[in-house]
């Protein structure tokens, strides 16, 4: 079990020029990974090796990368900012130790068969550099191409605490259901995401800039990135991380010599 946490709260890969090594189908751009909209999302033509490149106007400096809501479960991913390299990765260890996708083989939890549709990440030393490149290689299980939503480049904040006890994860869902006059149940599925609500209730003063930072440049309606089990490698460190706004906007309180926040956070 970890006892810290961190947020992303700033996109660079927003900020970066894109080019990708094969000309995506038209209406898939690479650009579309800079917005937080699901239904976007960039296409490669094939399942031949694929680089996509980001390129900055001046130095950043980045230690998280993040890929959410795509279609790689089965090919490999390799992420390289100045020093850091991370080699070629199986998109199925999304931290290190891995978390074992296995088919679904029984309904206890011992294995999962919508793991493939969880982030991937990765928290490595601070980098600096003008440019980042990912390399997409290997078969997609699923698919005959390569395919992301939304990625993330940026920075962790680190907290000292993480969420204690009270911690709330769920799945929101937009299916409907309703009865006939003649009493037939009848039921619309719709989309759903995952949400999670927990307390900080330790933040030192010298943490409360990261705060008020997310919330002047989130507000409800920007994505981030929060990692209230960070390290721990576990099913449940996997399932919190997501790309997602903030359902409120609660107040930072002050709760003794530390103060408190607590989040609401909704996968886009």
């Amino acid at each position: 079990m970890t006892d810290r946490a961190y947020a992303v709260i700033r996109n660079d890969h927003d900020e970066a020029t894109l080019s990708t090594s094969q000309t995506p189908p038209e209406g898939y751009a690479a650009e579309l990974t800079q917005n937080a909209i699901r239904d976007d999302e960039w296409h490669a033509p094939n399942t031949a090796g694929q680089t996509l490149t980001g390129t900055w106007e001046w130095t950043k400096t980045v230690n998280h990368f993040s890929v959410h809501c795509h279609g790689l479960y089965g090919a490999t991913i390799r992420f390289e900012c100045g020093d850091y390299d991370s080699g070629v990765i199986d998109i199925a260890d999304f931290t290190s130790p891995a978390i074992v996708i296995a088919d679904y083989a029984d309904s206890d939890g011992s294995s999962d068969p919508y793991a493939h549709e969880a982030s991937f990440w990765l928290d490595f030393p601070d980098t600096a550099d003008t440019a980042y490149q990912i390399t997409f290689g290997g078969t997609p299980r699923d698919w005959g191409f390569f395919w992301a939503s939304r990625i993330w480049v940026g920075r962790a904040q680190w907290f000292e605490h993480t969420a204690i006890a009270g911690y709330q994860w769920s799945r929101e869902s937009q299916s409907t259901s309703g009865r006939t006059f003649g009493g037939s149940k009848r039921a619309n599925r719709g989309e759903s995401w995952r949400r999670q609500v927990f307390d900080l209730n330790a933040i030192r003063d010298a943490e409360a800039a990261v705060h008020e930072e997310m919330m002047r440049r989130c507000d409800t309606v920007g994505d981030l990135i929060f990692n209230p089990f960070a390290g721990e490698g576990s099913r449940r460190e996997r399932n919190a991380v997501f790309a997602g706004t903030l359902s409120t906007m609660n107040p930072l309180a002050r709760s003794n010599s530390r103060l408190a926040l607590k989040v609401q956070h909704e996968e886009n």
